[in-house]
């Protein structure tokens, strides 16, 4: 779980419309309140997500996935990935990777409309991770203008990807 005001500090320097999560934390299946809070606090009041497997950080929790929006979004629709159990040293530890998965939804545009088309992967191979890594991805089902993709580091091993787009 991230320090209170982690999220807010890389929202309030890198504001972003639709942040999509990973390692969320999810408690009795509802996503961290903390997290909520402070998303709601950002102006993104609207959250979708899912647990994926227990949390290596906090037993107590389920570690998942999630979409926020300042504007409603759909029921998700999930995609959990078969997880070949593979094992990693992080910092002198031993990790089991947890479980992966995908998390769609529809987003409803500033003019009412709901996006429902084929996805465009918009990263290419984008450095994602502070291990120097491309391991994530934005996919959005339209067409959109696209003026530019970048990636900041954050307080996570994973960074803010970024793609500015016109909705």
């Amino acid at each position: 779980m991230a320090r209170a005001g982690a999220v807010c500090s890389v929202l309030d320097r890198h504001p972003v419309d639709i942040p999509c999560l990973q390692e969320v934390h999810f408690y009795d299946d509802e996503p961290d309140g903390q997290l909520l809070e402070e998303l709601s606090g950002a102006g993104l009041g609207h959250f979708v997500g899912s647990p994926l497997s227990k949390s290596h950080l906090d037993r107590s929790a389920g570690l998942g996935i999630g979409i926020a929006s300042a504007t409603p979004l759909s029921p998700p629709v999930m995609f959990q990935l078969s997880n070949p159990g593979l094992r990693a040293s992080v910092r002198g530890e031993q990790w089991v990777l947890h479980d992966k998965g995908l998390l769609g939804c529809a987003v409803q545009t500033p003019d009412g409309r709901w996006s429902r088309n084929k996805w465009q992967f918009l990263l290419d191979d984008l450095v994602t991770t502070s291990f120097g890594l491309p391991l994530d991805e934005i996919a959005l089902s339209w067409s959109p203008v696209c003026s530019g993709a970048r990636s900041v580091p954050t307080f996570s091993d994973h960074h803010l990807a970024i793609v500015d787009v016109r909705l």
